[in-house]
């Protein structure tokens, strides 16, 4: 009788860990990541669970999607800024994010807060109003790409700010359901 080898065994291991969610070091709070998107968790000391998806990052801008148990879901954007530096984003932008390129399906109205953190780095942040969080996943989870837009109210021209791939963003939103525990299909709207 052929028994497989310890090394067979070993590796069947390892791919099986390969495939499964990072843990992170408080052992609670995990990470998976599909193709230009990234999830995780993250639990605070109170109990209180957050589950986000995001694209971006690394030098560049983010576009995040939060939720937690339940299914309340927020969308948005984040400049990438540095010390020293003024963000490109005003309180007075008029900001609307555009899936494929197409003017039919934009959602409008975020809102821009601007704030320094505790390092002294700039933070801006346009935030979907949250009652047009659920459609905006709906229409993201056919789409390819979201753009950013801001308007100048002064000027009135808009300029595409950037834009984000949605490759895999689908499975991504997917696992935040799993974990946090919410039906993708019928989310909630406040």
């Amino acid at each position: 009788m052929n028994r497989p080898s310890s090394a067979c065994c070993l590796l069947a291991l390892l791919l099986g860990l390969a495939s499964t969610p990072t843990l992170a070091q408080a052992g609670k709070d995990l990470s998976w990541e599909y193709k230009d998107w990234h999830s995780s968790t993250e639990s605070s000391g109170k109990g209180k669970k957050t589950c986000q998806a995001s694209t971006g990052g690394d030098g560049d801008d983010f576009l995040v999607v939060s939720a937690t148990p339940g299914g309340d879901i927020s969308i948005y954007y984040r400049e990438q800024t540095y010390r020293g530096t003024k963000p490109a984003l005003a309180k007075t932008d008029a900001i609307s994010f555009r899936l494929d390129d197409k003017k039919q399906s934009v959602f409008a109205d975020a809102l821009v807060t601007l704030d320094v953190d505790a390092e002294g780095i700039p933070i801006a942040i346009a935030g979907l109003p949250s009652g047009d969080s659920p459609a905006m996943v709906a229409a993201m989870r056919s789409a390819t790409s979201v753009t950013v837009w801001r308007e100048n109210p002064r000027t009135r021209k808009a300029a595409a700010v950037h834009k984000f791939s949605l490759a895999g963003f689908t499975a991504n939103f997917l696992k935040l359901a799993e974990w946090c525990g919410f039906d993708p299909n019928r989310l909630k709207t406040p």
